[in-house]
């Protein structure tokens, strides 16, 4: 994980990301960023090496965002990243990488609508992000 951290700012040249809640990527310094599961993982260890945004994660069953007509799950993710995280909190052009669990494991396994993968990649090329 610390490598492909690296990797991504490296090749974007950009140092902010977003990451899901409930997701666990490790114990290291820059993974310590990531993971946003359990606040006791995080506890004692003062600010987060990287500049990290938490967003909901993909589950079908308990996800809190508005549904639209005919829209997925995974469709709410991207157009939640891009109508709010975009605008308020991280421009596109300043995300070196989303960095995604395919299958939540930490709290119980989520598993994703079959269309989050596909629609964050989409987020991804279209603005240039790893």
């Amino acid at each position: 994980m610390e490598g492909a951290l690296k990797a991504a700012i490296y090749a974007t040249g950009r140092d902010k990301f977003i990451a899901f809640r409930g997701a666990f990527h490790g114990r290291t310094f820059g993974t310590l960023s990531l993971t946003a599961s359990r606040a006791a993982q995080r506890r004692g260890f003062g600010p987060q090496a990287l500049d990290v945004t938490h967003v909901p994660y993909a589950n079908p069953i308990r996800f809190p965002l508005e549904r639209r007509a005919g829209e997925s799950t995974g469709q709410r993710v991207a157009r939640y990243i891009e109508q709010t995280i975009f605008k308020t909190t991280v421009a596109p052009e300043d995300c070196a990488a989303i960095i995604v669990e395919p299958v939540q494991g930490e709290g119980g396994y989520v598993v994703p609508s079959p269309d989050f993968l596909p629609e964050l990649r989409r987020t991804c090329d279209e603005h240039g992000i790893a």
